[in-house]
């Protein structure tokens, strides 16, 4: 009776967290800046401006877009031909591969002989994951490579071969911090392959599938590899970790899974235990050996060359998660079953916390968190007509002038500035407090409910639009800003 009443509860807390996730997609988080960053290069690609961006900072981004591996922005691309430009419909296809991704892990999960419980309670801890429910919302990459891990793990159980090389190749173009296992599944497709049918045709479009790849991205950036390296180099020393080699042990064992430590505290027992598992399953060379390669070089990797950012961390939960599952459901098994259902059903439900918090500060803020009136407010205020302006500050601003081609938008924190501020006619900030120095034009203000001071929460509630009263008044302004927002960070140290 209580397995049944577990199972039922599992089913009716996903159902709920897919509504819930499409409900609230707009509202959590608010606009912010990896989402506009991340769509930015697509969108003006999309609006007939090239493949650029005068948002992000490094040398050259302005010309031709290089700071990031492309597979975000190209799907960006890709949404905007058949989705409106709009918050909510830019977001919903990161959810649409984190639901399909969890599809794809609980047919993984069953087909290795769990019990749908505990299939369901593994996707339950991986989509309750913090960094995996926050990317998720937030517009970055982390969901699509979410649903990319599952594919190829699932290619890789049915003999799908190539398709795990294709697989490996996307991953190519994902991020950095999955070029290890994008390898380890590439080497075992073609070893794998090789084994089967030696030099097949089949074994010769594995081999060729990342070279493909690279050779389709070379023509894409016009084979300008030092322009490429010099941008994306940039770009990822902000996420590089840097010291001696205890620095960088201390880093990854200790800060890297910080706040997982207080909030989601199995997450480092699952993390640094799959790695454990792996290094001893290598020396004794068991089955699914493939995988522990992949646990072992991530860290190694990561150990190196990647700095603690939290919202990597999901990834590595997810790799951990889908080595150690079976050892983990064999040594449940071998355990008393009552006592492991208790455990396993507290596990999930102090795993909802973030998620029902989440989602109960959107609801109590649903009015000062809907971008819809404030972007509506902002289309009337800002300049009209050929009018040329500047906008900086909150980054709701985007989505209402991003379509005026006569307008730019630029984060008042991220310099060097690409814009020539003398050829703009106004210059503008959005801020959620007035300064002494502008002119104040108009305030967008919402009530705020009883129950927004619980939460401790930016929203849209108070925005002031503010005109500088020239182009040397505007740079002294941000360089203040942009002191004080560095001050800031320090402190949080």
């Amino acid at each position: 009776m209580l397995k049944k009443t577990i199972l039922i509860g599992f089913f009716v807390y996903l159902t709920l967290y897919v509504v819930f996730l499409f409900l609230n997609l707009h509202l959590i988080p608010i606009a912010w800046i990896d989402e506009i960053m991340g769509l930015d290069p697509s969108f003006r690609l999309f609006n007939g401006q090239g493949f650029n961006s005068y948002i992000w900072p490094q040398e050259g981004a302005e010309d031709f877009f290089m700071s990031y591996l492309p597979l975000q922005q190209w799907l960006h691309y890709l949404h905007l031909q058949v989705l409106p430009f709009d918050i909510y419909w830019i977001r919903f296809p990161w959810v649409i591969y984190l639901v399909l991704g969890s599809i794809i892990l609980l047919y993984l999960f069953r087909k290795q002989g769990f019990t749908m419980l505990f299939a369901l309670f593994l996707v339950i801890l991986l989509v309750n994951d913090k960094s995996i429910f926050e990317t998720t919302r937030a517009v970055r990459i982390e969901p699509l490579i979410f649903l990319l891990i599952g594919l190829g793990v699932s290619a890789q159980h049915k003999g799908q071969h190539l398709l795990l090389c294709i697989i490996a190749t996307a991953l190519l173009f994902a991020h950095p911090n999955v070029w290890p296992m994008a390898l380890v599944f590439y080497l075992q497709a073609i070893y794998t392959t090789y084994g089967v049918s030696k030099f097949s045709i089949k074994t010769i479009m594995c081999g060729f599938a990342p070279i493909i790849g690279l050779l389709l991205f070379s023509v894409f950036i016009d084979f300008r590899y030092a322009d490429f390296a010099s941008q994306f180099l940039h770009q990822g020393a902000d996420h590089a970790v840097n010291g001696n080699i205890l620095h960088r042990l201390h880093s990854h064992f200790i800060t890297r899974l910080w706040p997982y430590y207080t909030t989601q505290p199995w997450g480092p027992f699952i993390v640094y235990g799959a790695l454990v598992h792996a290094i001893i399953h290598l020396r004794k060379q068991g089955e699914n050996t493939y995988f522990a390669y992949g646990i072992v070089l991530t860290h190694l990797v990561w150990l190196l060359i990647l700095g603690p950012f939290a919202r990597y961390n999901g990834i590595l939960l997810l790799l951990s998660v889908l080595y150690i599952a079976k050892p983990a459901y064999t040594y449940i098994q071998q355990r008393n079953a009552r006592k492991m259902g208790v455990i396993i059903l507290l596990i999930a439900i102090i795993s909802t916390a973030n998620v029902v918090g989440r989602h109960t500060m959107a609801l109590a803020q649903r009015a000062e968190r809907n971008p819809y009136p404030v972007i509506n407010w902002l289309k009337q205020e800002l300049p009209q007509g050929d009018t040329t302006y500047l906008i900086t500050g909150s980054a709701i601003s985007y989505y209402a002038m991003a379509p005026n081609s006569s307008a730019g938008y630029f984060l008042e924190n991220i310099p060097p500035y690409k814009y020539d501020f003398d050829k703009y006619e106004q210059h503008l900030l959005l801020l959620d407090y007035p300064l002494e120095e502008c002119e104040q034009m108009v305030t967008y203000e919402v009530k705020q409910s009883k129950w927004s001071a619980l939460f401790k929460s930016r929203t849209y509630s108070h925005l002031y639009l503010q005109r500088s009263k020239n182009a040397q008044s505007y740079a002294t302004i941000l360089k203040k800003l942009d002191n004080e927002s560095r001050a800031e960070v320090q402190s949080r140290k």
